[in-house]
């Protein structure tokens, strides 16, 4: 493990259960899962980003402007169910649960974007820009304890720099609540695994 990288979603395990780390990491062992009819938890999230790299893909390297980004999420309603038919979705999306969740994901979408276009309308008006760095950007370093090498690794969603600040995105499809999963006041804090997610994106900036 130490030779492949350690990543966030890795020490989490750890940070939750010694014995689910065990299991998973070192044994090899996996949960089976039930094939489901419907869309499940992953599936839903696995959408999501799916839809927002490839929309996305083509502003790489370069500033975000409304225009083009209204643009480019064009026919959300289609690129949403596409993306659940190429993860082989079972059942009829066009009915009760499945279609209930397809339109979610477009609402989604929908606010997720209407908050990137007020949050550049307020950039343009101070004269800064957002530039779009990286998107499923591989992160490695190493660290050194007690003589070993330990090489970490991470792949952040997106990369993006607003004026000298670069900010670090990794898309959650779930409820997370700011406040209480992101802002560590002390290194203790972090023995708290309500805090996983603010301590993948602490290890994300490390990287």
């Amino acid at each position: 493990l130490v030779q492949k990288g350690l990543s966030p979603s890795l020490f989490n395990t750890y940070r939750d259960c010694s014995l689910k780390f065990y299991f998973k990491y070192i044994a090899g062992l996996e949960e089976t899962e039930d094939p489901e009819e419907g869309i499940d938890t992953a599936s839903f999230g696995t959408v999501i980003h799916a839809v927002l790299e490839k929309n996305y893909s083509s502003f790489v390297n370069q500033s975000l402007e409304v225009q083009k980004l209204k643009q480019a999420f064009n026919d959300l309603s289609s690129k949403v169910e596409n993306e659940f038919r190429a993860i082989q979705v079972n059942g009829d999306l066009t009915l009760g649960t499945n279609l209930l969740n397809v339109k979610v994901a477009e609402k989604y979408l929908q606010e997720f974007l209407a908050t990137e276009i007020k949050l550049l309308g307020d950039l343009k008006k101070e004269g800064t820009t957002l530039k779009l760095v990286h998107l499923e950007k591989e992160l490695t370093s190493t660290i050194e304890v007690n003589g070993l090498t330990i090489n970490l690794k991470g792949k952040a969603d997106r990369i993006d720099q607003i004026g000298n600040t670069i900010r670090i995105i990794d898309y959650k499809t779930g409820n997370v609540e700011a406040s209480q999963a992101l802002k560590i006041k002390d290194w203790e804090a972090l023995k708290d695994e309500k805090f996983n997610k603010g301590f993948q994106l602490l290890m994300y900036a490390y990287l």
